[in-house]
């Protein structure tokens, strides 16, 4: 859709991944998780949160009512206090798995939008920059403003882009497995990920990711939080970004799974975006929530894992639980349900 990948509408697919998850998702007609179709504009008495982000907020690892944003619905809905003029609160999952910052940002511009949410909730994870810099949907101007590329631009990337996938239409059975498994899709979407990233490595040199990271990721990846943020307020509605930590920040490898400078890009990136995140949060005003403090207090405290430990990094349904616990809290702290307005 206008160069970027979205989700597939009326489409049930399997989320699997051997030794840690077999899970089942859907899709509805207006491709969000879950099977309620939503009216355009919420009636009165109704408050919509649109939940935007890669995978975390999809909910890869988990079925359909465990992703973060199906609890946050249901935790606000039982919190909501006496005489709240807000009868009922829905969340909408637009997460997009395998996507950056700026594909989210512009997801929301011609999609999301028109759902006429209240409060939008971006999760960033610590590679969305580099997400970024692959699929390069936002370019900078002059004077380091962010804006989208040309749609015909982007058009023309996505087709280089999807080279893989492409190539992939000639295995057999493609077409049931694009309309029915994620993880198939996820691995199309990795493979074309790598193309594009070896090509671009061909032109700039072997230290593309730390230096396309600092010099061009992360000035394009702030000038997108605040193109997505005008957006928004543009609509009457408002934006909280929550930072993700990863894996390794909350329950660190301790096997040897990954290797110990792997282990370091992940740890100097996550600490390089959150600084990030803070800087701009605080200079616009921008509400922001940071969960790896709390995530690392509940994980000693409850010595239990929030993350599937082995073949895949990302929450496991309990880790989706305290997600949807802390931001709940979160917005109840801001008074966010005392008005629907």
């Amino acid at each position: 859709m206008n160069g970027i990948t979205v989700p597939r509408k009326d489409t049930e697919i399997r989320l699997a991944v051997s030794g840690s998850f077999d899970t089942r998702a859907y899709l509805n007609s207006q491709r969000f998780r879950g099977n309620r179709v939503l009216d355009p504009r919420p009636s009165p008495g109704i408050l919509r949160i649109a939940t935007i982000g890669d995978s975390f907020t999809f909910g890869w690892g988990a079925n359909d009512g465990q992703d973060y944003p199906a609890q946050l619905e249901r935790l606000l809905n039982s919190r909501l206090p006496a005489g709240s003029p807000i009868r009922t609160v829905e969340v909408i999952n637009a997460g997009i798995s395998a996507s950056g910052t700026g594909e989210q940002a512009l997801w929301y511009d011609i999609w999301v939008k028109d759902f006429h949410p209240h409060l939008v909730i971006l999760m960033v994870f610590q590679n969305d920059v580099e997400d970024d810099l692959v699929k390069r949907v936002f370019q900078l101007d002059e004077r380091g403003r962010a804006f989208p590329r040309p749609i015909e631009d982007l058009q023309s990337a996505s087709r280089s882009y999807s080279f893989a996938q492409r190539a992939s239409q000639f295995i057999p059975g493609h077409r049931f497995l694009s309309e029915r498994s994620h993880l198939y899709n996820l691995i199309r979407s990795a493979v074309s990920n790598a193309v594009a990233k070896s090509r671009q490595t061909a032109e700039v040199g072997a230290h593309i990711d730390r230096q396309l990271f600092e010099q061009i990721g992360l000035p394009l990846f702030s000038g997108e939080i605040l193109w997505l943020n005008s957006a928004i307020r543009k609509q009457g509605s408002r934006l909280l970004i929550v930072n993700m930590p990863d894996r390794e920040l909350i329950q660190p490898d301790t096997e040897g799974r990954e290797k110990q400078e792997d282990k370091e890009w992940i740890r100097a990136r996550s600490s390089a975006i959150l600084k990030r995140l803070e800087a701009v949060s605080r200079e616009h005003g921008i509400p922001f929530l940071d969960l790896t403090s709390l995530f690392v207090e509940f994980a000693h405290r409850q010595r239990k894992t929030l993350y599937y430990l082995h073949r895949d990094r990302h929450l496991n349904p309990e880790g989706y639980a305290i997600a949807a616990e802390i931001i709940s809290s979160h917005l109840l702290k801001m008074e966010l349900l005392q008005s629907g307005n």
